[in-house]
């Protein structure tokens, strides 16, 4: 009489069905987290078109793009002393439902910074911040204390092709309303982009870093939407997006995390800030006409650098970027 066979499975045909599991699972798992990339990409592209309308809400009600930052003088890019300081974005926060953050914005303060706007300062808008890094706030070390002073953000505004002070190419003359749409104490007016509001940047991507940062807590600005500070917020298209080049300003060096700097604390005027993001590839990137395009890694540093002046009359072809 034969023995029965048990109705379980061998050992062997147990791992045989976890060895195809494992393999299916390798298979499927890029799929996945490429589709939600995929998805978090185009909640970035979403979150670029709404800061888009409300540039242009404001545009259509001032007649100029908002002022760049308000503080430092744009004769000599310095800071004079008392001088009333605020950043870009608090002049858009009523044009995308954000009312009540801009009320609670005190405009008789001097320094954005005053406690007085601690409500607006430490309020996080979804609208800022890309899905696809870690949202985080700014902090830094007071008499011993850490203490959060402002939630940071992923979008930056043009800032031309060079420098803090000297947005224009290598070796020409500072101009007074910069060449980009945005510069100290100056917004552009539609009609001095004549280089085209489709072949001129707007807006452009950046990441949010840690602040204090490292074993000595060093200050990190990047990311600081609410600081009118140098290479806070003002990126510039002196390194190509996503390049391994370092920034150069107050940040810590922390190229593991696509995050590279040369620290330096003097008065900000060379300070450059690159465009990054977390995407594959390259970067999410807001023009002046309101449209959102993906700047791939690879493009050319001189096309973008184009993009980012406003009427210096490059040509720039369609297949370019």
């Amino acid at each position: 009489m034969k023995p029965r066979r048990s109705g379980g499975f061998t050992l062997i045909e147990l791992l045989v069905v976890i060895a195809i599991i494992a393999v299916l699972i390798a298979l499927l798992l890029p799929a996945v987290q490429a589709a939600r990339e995929a998805a978090r990409r185009i909640q970035c592209t979403n979150n670029l078109k709404q800061i888009g309308l409300a540039l242009h809400n404001y545009t259509d009600i001032n007649l100029q793009f908002p002022m760049g930052a308000q503080g430092r003088l744009p004769t000599t890019g310095l800071y004079p002393a008392p001088y009333y300081r605020q950043p870009l974005f608090v002049s858009i926060l009523p044009f995308f439902e954000q009312t009540a953050a801009y009320q609670s914005y005190n405009f008789s303060r001097i320094l954005f910074e005053d406690v007085a706007n601690n409500t607006a300062r430490l309020t996080s808008f979804s609208v800022f911040n890309c899905p696809s890094d870690t949202a985080k706030v700014f902090a830094k070390v007071v008499g011993g204390v850490t203490q959060n002073f402002d939630v940071k953000g992923n979008y930056g505004a043009n800032w031309g092709m060079n420098t803090m002070f000297n947005q224009g190419p290598s070796g020409s003359s500072v101009a007074l309303t910069g060449y980009a749409p945005f510069y100290f104490s100056y917004g552009a007016p539609i009609a001095a982009l004549t280089d085209g509001t489709s072949n001129t940047t707007a807006m452009l991507e950046l990441l949010q870093t840690t602040s204090p940062a490292g074993p000595s807590l060093v200050i990190d600005r990047r990311g600081r939407i609410w600081n009118d500070d140098a290479a806070c917020y003002q990126v510039t298209a002196r390194l190509a997006p996503n390049s391994k080049a370092p920034d150069y300003g107050v940040c810590y060096n922390d190229p593991g995390n696509l995050a590279p700097c040369t620290t330096d604390s003097s008065n900000g005027l060379d300070y450059y800030l690159g465009t990054r993001s977390h995407h594959p590839g390259g970067v999410n990137v807001l023009f002046c006409d309101g449209s959102v395009r993906f700047l791939k890694d690879s493009i050319n540093v001189p096309t973008f650098q184009a993009l980012s002046t406003r009427a210096l009359g490059e040509v720039i072809s369609s297949d370019a970027f």
